[in-house]
């Protein structure tokens, strides 16, 4: 048995591109916003994996690796994801020296539960759970003294998903979800700043704090991808952006940071393209499994070749059966019923 808990990258920039996009907001005069296109490259995609064996605890799952998955049942229940401790060893204006371990858990959380009853109330329970919208900021934890990132999620369609992340996740996770584009909108002293305007903008705009459904962020993605035309994506994504951020400073009770966040925004803009460039082809010509109960009816008796991960994807070649991806919040922490071959 195994446990995926991780993914591993490397990232390589492969242009920068700054172009103007002209922005309306209501019967006002257009204005023209400035926006840095950076395109990355990702590669050697791997999978740190938990193992069901006293003598190896940890595995790398590197691309090229073969997986034999049980038969009757592949994919078991979600388990809790066990806790990282984290010391802040030395910080400046420009870095952070950390230390984190990471200690694993085989139980299955209650229903609903996000930990078991032992990783319930650590200091990582207590970040995930302020994240997801539960529980209070604790000034001793250090999770809530890291830099968190604010930012936004363009699927290709109509609906934009606003998210934030503490800063040592960096493009990693951009990778654990499904994702066509991103704009980077401000980097926060904290994930209790970055919070704070999610929740703000969530409620007050036309961003979403909640992600559509799984099938609805494919279905939007694929498109995307297909239509091959990324530059006037680009500018769909940051004309919706400016007008949901516009309208939300517009409101009374705002955040202090956001109006100035919206004037930045109009002056400069951030957005990131992060794609497999051996893979991207691929994922156009595989078969999606959108939840767990698709991929197990998938794997079950089968071995796969893992391919890599792309726009949030875990590829799998299946032999015969051809190729698969498979969103990686599937994966993530759910028990695999299933052996590493090479």
């Amino acid at each position: 048995m195994l446990v995926v808990r991780a993914l591993n990258a490397m990232f390589r920039i492969n242009s920068v591109v700054r172009d103007d996009v002209e922005c309306r907001v209501g019967l006002l005069p257009p204005r023209t916003v400035s926006v840095v296109m950076t395109s990355y490259a990702v590669h050697n995609t791997q999978l740190l994996t938990q193992l069901d064996d006293p003598h190896s605890k940890w595995c790398l799952i590197d691309e090229g690796t073969i997986i034999r998955f049980n038969h009757g049942k592949a994919l078991g229940p979600k388990l809790c994801p066990g806790t990282v401790h984290l010391d802040i060893i030395e910080r400046t204006d420009d870095s952070l020296i950390l230390h984190m371990v990471r200690e694993e858990c085989w139980e299955e959380p209650p229903h609903r539960a996000p930990f078991c009853s032992r990783h319930f109330n650590t200091r990582y329970g207590q970040y995930v759970r302020y994240v997801f919208g539960s529980g209070r900021p604790n000034p001793d934890n250090p999770f809530f003294h890291l830099p968190a990132l604010l930012y936004t999620v363009f699927y290709g369609g109509d609906r934009l998903k606003v998210g934030t992340t503490i800063i040592i996740k960096g493009l990693r996770r951009f990778l654990e979800q499904p994702i066509y584009l991103v704009a980077l909108l401000k980097l926060c002293r904290n994930i209790e700043e970055a919070r704070e305007l999610e929740v703000w903008f969530s409620r007050s705009s036309r961003l979403f704090s909640q992600a559509p459904s799984m099938k609805f962020r494919i279905g939007d993605i694929m498109r995307s991808l297909a239509r091959r035309d990324p530059a006037k994506d680009v500018c769909r994504f940051v004309r919706s952006l400016i007008l949901a951020v516009t309208e939300a400073t517009s409101r009374r009770g705002r955040p202090g940071s956001s109006k100035s966040l919206a004037d930045q925004l109009w002056r400069r803009l951030s957005v990131i393209d992060i794609a497999h460039p051996d893979l991207e082809e691929e994922l156009l010509r595989s078969r999606v499994a959108v939840d767990a109960n698709m991929a197990d009816k998938v794997l079950a008796g089968r071995s796969a070749e893992f391919l890599g991960i792309a726009r949030g994807f875990v590829l799998l070649g299946v032999g015969s059966a051809g190729n698969f991806a498979i969103p990686y919040e599937v994966f993530r922490d759910r028990l695999a019923y299933a052996e590493i071959l090479s």
